[in-house]
């Protein structure tokens, strides 16, 4: 069975909400990617203080990013 898709379009400007979801999404994959090689090195010594405040650093900016992505689009929303 073929797959359909469905596509939307909102005033004739989902461009910009796409590319805002796709930044969006580069900036996560970086983050995860970071994150996964503090968790590596952390994993051959836990008890390290600068990969524990990396670590916390990386989280910090990772809620910090998503909370600005979140507002932005709800401002695009509210827009329309």
């Amino acid at each position: 069975m073929a797959k359909k898709a469905l596509e939307i379009e909102i005033s004739g400007k989902s461009v910009k909400f796409i590319q805002a979801v796709k930044k969006a999404q580069a900036a996560t994959r970086s983050m995860h990617s970071e994150m996964s090689s503090v968790d590596k090195l952390m994993k051959n010594d836990p008890l390290n203080a600068t990969l524990m405040k990396q670590k916390g650093q990386i989280l910090n900016e990772q809620l910090i990013g998503t909370k600005k992505n979140i507002w932005r689009i709800y401002e695009r929303i509210k827009r329309r």
